[in-house]
């Protein structure tokens, strides 16, 4: 896999979790685990996955696995983290973003599907939905701006890169076809111009 792909993702990656940091860091009335060992937790595992990152990327299977694992990992911390008021909420858009950018639509169906499934077979773990649910919207508002900031944005960006690059590099192959077709093209004038000064002579 190219490298620039690799290292845009990679940054994507550290900044949501930067962002889930924070978030989490900023959070009270955490429940019956304790935040710090509940945050060193799921920071090791990121830790683990950041050390394997490009061996990772190399493999197509290492792929969807590394982004199965995310969706696997994440929904295990929510319910210890305050539900769905959890701040690694927004962690769900790693792998996400991993799976749409690596295989396009598919991959972002693949991934939404993969995280809606996970979701709906931990929400009874969740404790206290329905007061989850009437204090939700500060916290929706906090991952839609993450949301926007850390997938959105970053994709299009990266697409649109993506794209400028396949066509500059299409220009430069139809610029070299184009040079060795005029070498040929003067090679042949020259054969010729020397064919006709031999039979003038």
């Amino acid at each position: 896999m190219k490298k620039t792909p690799v290292i845009t993702m990679l940054l994507i990656r550290i900044c949501l979790l930067l962002f889930s940091i924070v978030l989490t860091l900023q959070t009270d009335g955490w429940g019956q685990f304790p935040r710090d060992v509940v945050l060193l937790s799921y920071a090791l595992y990121h830790i683990i996955v950041l050390g394997m990152y490009w061996l990772i990327m190399k493999i197509s299977a290492g792929r969807i696995l590394i982004s199965v694992a995310d969706i696997l990992v994440t929904l295990i911390f929510i319910p210890i983290s305050r539900g769905l008021n959890s701040p690694f909420l927004i962690c769900l858009c790693i792998p996400v973003f991993t799976l749409h950018f690596l295989f396009g639509i598919r991959g972002l169906l693949g991934g939404i599907i993969g995280v809606v499934v996970g979701f709906l077979a931990i929400l009874p773990a969740v404790q206290s939905v329905a007061d989850a649910i009437l204090n939700i919207s500060d916290m929706l508002i906090i991952n839609g701006i993450g949301l926007i900031l850390f997938y959105i944005i970053p994709y299009n960006l990266l697409n649109r890169g993506v794209m400028n690059l396949d066509q500059l590099h299409s220009l430069q192959k139809e610029k070299s076809e184009l040079d060795n077709t005029n070498h040929k093209l003067l090679a042949l004038l020259e054969m010729a111009g020397r064919f006709q000064l031999e039979k003038g002579m």
